[in-house]
């Protein structure tokens, strides 16, 4: 018995060959129908027998497009189309039947489209040959005895020799119908091409129809757009063939790759919603656009040498020194002398440089006014990263999946990268080219020797980005040039407009035996640190639906913002530190996307409880109703969201500040939470911090309050310090647990001074034995967890001059333990939140630890546990309000 469908998906299904997809498969089933874009989503009407429709439905989720995301899929039965209404259908879809079926044909040619490139030089060609054979034939006709040609004579005319009149006549009448055939052949070819989609379409006719129909535009837009991604295989293939046409093409994509976030204006994603409108079409480009089945079809960043962006070399004083391919080589040239590249790659400029020069790197570091924070590394492929790190086979995955994350991995024996790049630590950030322009720049790198004649091939730079501290990331060239000019030496830049900036993403894989919130048991845990380009914007289902449209605003660190609606959150890529001008442009920028990219308009607003965050003041000043959520509660709620829990749970909430319910500075927390209130069980005891905010960037003034809460005398605890706490003059109070690990870094000799956020945490890890398994005393009284028997055991430890391996180790034993206190107190799943998490070695003896204890444990795979999360957690506190 047939039945027409009416199916709703909802997700990331536009930009990512989602129709074309369906297209095919309703053909290949003989289902009859439509299917279109919409704001929501991808609609499709598809009618056939219960059975077919069953087999279509299962494959949609089976086998959708590699970059497609089905969060949500409706279906409702709709009155059939008989035979009659069919074919009125067909007869309404005759006109239209050039675009669903490609507008000029269904059928590639691609032996046409490389002919038609050399159109007119063939048919100049093939004109002269004709001219001069016929030019031949009538002067010997008119002069026969001039050519004295002859069986005997044999003699030379021009280049050829004839033995008798008749081999002349004949060679040249051969040129002239072999000209004319050819040129016949030339321009029948459309024709052939036009004459074979009308078979098609014939057959189509005789069969099941099914359409692909025009876009529909919707006031409110659901619909999900997909995060940028890493060009193809089959794309990376084209651009190394020098016989294709895309040959070396910078910016090549498909709908299985390429750009999408960054250059979007607005949904539904069209091309003329994009940057790529400023750049029409070529006639080879459109016949794949327009052909539904071709991978290319609909794929809206589509271009090539012929019609696509064009790149640019620019001097450090804005003069082009070189177009296209040869401004990459230039760009390469630049690298290999030890110079500073700024480079447009897909989300906003990065700077580059000879990640084994340390002069270079040494000039960097000077000019970008970053002493110590580490540097990313783009190297040409996954076996030059082998090379300089330890990469297990889950990161391998990481590293080469679409997403091209900086991925943090333990320097290898042979790593020999300038001392520059990673001071101090035992991590490196590695990437793998995701841009065609990157893949290009390293294959030339790769074929070049380095400027200090060791023979090593440049498969290794820096790729940095283009930003001063607390800047967002430049857009273009003018951004560039304003704000880091001096920095670098020449810019590779591109005509294609970075709409919307998105910076690389950041993780780390924490492998573990067995992860009790993975029904599947993985065995291996990302931890994101930065979530961008490759993953966001990302859209996380909340456990239930919110009364109104809200915009979330996030922290005032690693700031992200989202919007919500009905039972779906999307939010945005890491923004950043909100303390600079320029930052909370870019911030504001951010809001702007977002509500012109969706039509959203909020009717409420969501923001932290700390009043003197950036975002929150900006909240403020909206005239909207605006709720208010206690940081470390959002930390909690972003983690329950991600997993859809149910309430209440522990969590246990370590990172380095948030505004706490008390006016403190809390950062060591152990909650009950709910989604509309928690409970605070448990903290650590706070003490005082000497400058506030300003103490972050002064270990020995944090590890000096510390010393001072436990009447512990010290050369660092000045009688200056002593008086300000004493005062309470700028010295709150905090439990952070961040600051915790700054003192212990401090105090135990890993850590002199700042460098980055971060770092005392990554210095830690380092010197951790992994064979370790003491640890120091504590106590817990009322809930307060005593840091008085680590500090003491610390110094005691360094008078005793044990190694400050030991000392690491037994330190990140202790917080495990302390986590292991409370989760066996309280019956409860557990989430891991803040940003203390992002420690891969302290996440891995936590979960190990709780798992072992039979705990359902549950730390963001999706989110970051920093700051970055917040905004999912400040809607999720509306739910059901």
């Amino acid at each position: 018995m047939e039945k027409r469908i009416r199916f709703l998906i909802f997700g990331a299904v536009q930009g990512v060959g989602f129709r074309p997809f369906v297209f095919r498969l309703a053909n290949e089933l003989q289902i009859a129908g439509s299917v279109r874009n919409d704001g929501f989503g991808v609609e499709i009407e598809a009618q056939a027998d219960f059975e077919t429709l069953r087999i279509f439905k299962e494959r949609l989720i089976a086998e959708k497009p590699p970059l497609a995301v089905i969060a949500r899929l409706e279906e409702t039965e709709i009155p059939l189309k008989n035979n009659a209404i069919a074919d009125e259908h067909q007869a309404d879809r005759t006109e239209l039947s050039p675009q669903i079926l490609g507008q000029k044909s269904i059928v590639k040619d691609k032996i046409f489209s490389k002919m038609k490139r050399l159109k007119w030089f063939l048919l100049l060609f093939i004109f002269g040959v004709f001219i001069f054979s016929l030019s031949e034939i009538i002067s010997y006709l008119m002069n026969p005895n001039s050519y004295m040609l002859g069986s005997e004579a044999m003699i030379a005319h021009g280049d050829f020799r004839y033995k008798s009149a008749e081999t002349f006549i004949f060679f040249y009448s051969a040129l002239i119908a072999i000209s004319l055939f050819a040129a016949i052949i030339l321009f029948s070819r459309k024709k052939t091409i036009k004459n074979s989609a009308i078979v098609i379409a014939n057959n189509a006719k005789q069969s099941a129809i099914f359409t692909i129909d025009e876009t529909q535009n919707s006031e409110a837009i659901t619909t999900h757009l997909p995060p940028d991604t890493a060009i193809c295989a089959e794309c990376l293939a084209e651009m190394r063939d020098f016989k294709n046409r895309r040959f070396r093409h910078p910016f090549i994509s498909c709908t299985n790759c390429g750009p999408r976030y960054t250059i979007a204006r607005e949904l539904p994603y069209d091309r003329a919603a994009t940057a790529m409108s400023d750049f029409p079409m070529c006639a080879a480009c459109l016949f794949e656009y327009e052909n539904p089945l071709d991978r290319r079809f609909h794929a809206q960043p589509i271009a090539c040498n012929e019609c696509g962006s064009r790149v640019v070399l620019l001097d450090a004083n804005r003069v082009e020194r070189a177009r296209d391919f040869d401004a990459i080589k230039g760009a390469a040239d630049a690298i290999l002398q030890g110079k500073i590249v700024a480079i447009k790659a897909l989300g906003g400029f990065q700077l580059c440089a000879n990640a084994r020069n340390y002069a270079a790197l040494k000039l960097l570091r000077d000019r970008k006014s970053r002493p110590a924070k580490p540097f990313a590394i783009l190297c040409a492929d996954l076996a030059a990263a082998r090379t300089i790190a330890e990469i297990s086979e889950a990161e391998a995955e990481f590293l080469t999946a679409p997403s091209r994350a900086i991925t943090l991995l333990k320097k290898g024996a042979n790593y020999d990268l300038s001392h520059l790049v990673a001071p101090e630590i035992d991590r490196v950030g590695i990437m793998l080219p995701s841009a065609p322009i990157q893949f290009i720049l390293m294959e030339i790198l790769q074929s070049c020797r380095n400027e200090a004649g060791s023979g090593a091939q440049i498969d290794a730079i820096v790729a940095t980005s283009a930003n001063l501290a607390e800047s967002p990331i430049a857009r273009s060239a003018a951004e560039l040039f304003a704000e880091l000019g001096g920095v670098f030496d020449c810019v590779l830049d591109h005509d294609r407009e970075v709409i919307n900036a998105a910076d690389d993403s950041v993780l780390q894989v924490a492998e573990i035996q067995e992860i009790g919130n993975i029904e599947t048991a993985a065995k291996f845990q990302p931890i994101i640190i930065r979530r961008a380009r490759g993953f966001a914007p990302q859209a996380i289902a909340l456990p239930a639906k919110l009364a109104e449209p809200t915009l979330a605003v996030g922290a005032q660190q690693k700031c992200a913002i989202a919007i919500g609606f009905s039972d779906q959150a999307v939010l945005s890529p890491h923004i950043g530190d909100l303390f600079s001008v320029s930052a909370q442009e870019y911030f504001e920028r951010a809001i702007a996307a977002f509500k012109r990219l969706y039509r959203f308009e909020p009717a409420r607003v969501v923001a932290d409880a700390h009043p003197q965050y950036a975002s929150t003041r900006w909240a403020l000043a909206r005239g909207l109703p605006t709720a208010r959520v206690w940081h470390h509660h959002a930390h909690a709620l972003a983690v329950m969201a991600e997993f859809q829990l149910k309430a209440p749970v522990l969590a246990i909430a370590w990172d380095g500040a948030g505004y706490g319910a008390d006016g403190a500075i809390w950062g060591g927390e152990i909650l009950i939470a709910n989604y509309d209130n928690f409970e605070r069980v448990g903290h650590l005891r706070d003490f005082a911090l000497i400058g506030g905010e300003n103490a972050i960037k002064n270990p020995e003034k944090i590890a000096a309050g510390l010393l001072y809460e436990l009447q512990i005398s010290s050369p660092i605890l000045t009688e200056n310090f002593a008086k300000m706490i004493a005062n309470k003059i700028n010295s709150p109070r905090t439990t952070s647990m961040g600051r915790l690990f700054d003192a212990i870094a401090y105090l135990s000799g890993i850590l002199e001074s700042y460098g980055f956020d971060g770092q005392s945490g990554l210095m830690i890890e380092k010197y951790a034995d992994p064979n370790e398994l003491d640890s120091y005393h504590f106590a817990v009284e009322n809930g307060v967890v005593d840091y008085a028997g680590i500090v003491r055991g610390v110094l005691r430890d360094r008078k005793l001059n044990v190694d400050r391996a030991k000392i690491a180790a037994k330190f990140l034993n202790t917080l495990t333990e302390i986590a292991a206190f409370f989760a066996e107190k309280y019956n409860l799943p557990i989430v891991l939140c803040g940003g203390v998490f992002q420690n891969k070695t302290l996440a891995i003896k936590v979960i190990s630890c709780l798992t072992a204890m039979k705990k359902q444990v549950y730390l963001s795979r999706k989110l970051p546990p920093n700051d970055g999360a917040i905004a999912i957690g400040q809607l999720a506190f509306l739910i059901g309000r």
